[in-house]
């Protein structure tokens, strides 16, 4: 078998395009490089900060939260009017036992009675 089978030789069209190629990994490569490093930093400077940590203040936190999440709602919730303050009920029957003292019933049935 003669060599030409195995290594064929090259056209200066694939040695100007391989030539090329090779140039323009080498940016892509710093690229990646750099963005790797600066991945790197984030998770550095992230295991740093959580290092310390103590959970269970996280856990009161993560209540606390809660809480004022819930205060807000219903203070937006009486804003918009979905939801009653608490003394709007005691004043409602305030003014209806006033309004009932005022007012006697009227006894002009014309002698009928019941429904």
């Amino acid at each position: 078998m003669s060599n030409n089978v195995f290594l064929q030789t090259a056209t200066f069209r694939e040695v100007i395009m391989l030539f090329y190629m090779q140039i323009l990994s080498f940016p892509i490569a710093l690229l990646a490089l750099a963005i790797a490093a600066y991945t790197d930093r984030r998770v550095e400077r992230q295991s740093k900060a959580t290092e310390d940590l103590d959970w269970e203040a996280i856990a009161a936190l993560t209540g606390d939260v809660g809480v004022v999440k819930r205060a807000i709602q219903k203070v937006n919730n009486r804003i918009n009017g979905m939801e009653r303050g608490e003394g709007v009920e005691a004043q409602a029957m305030q003014l209806l036992m006033q309004s009932q003292q005022q007012t006697p019933p009227s006894n002009n049935n014309n002698g009928y009675t019941g429904g």
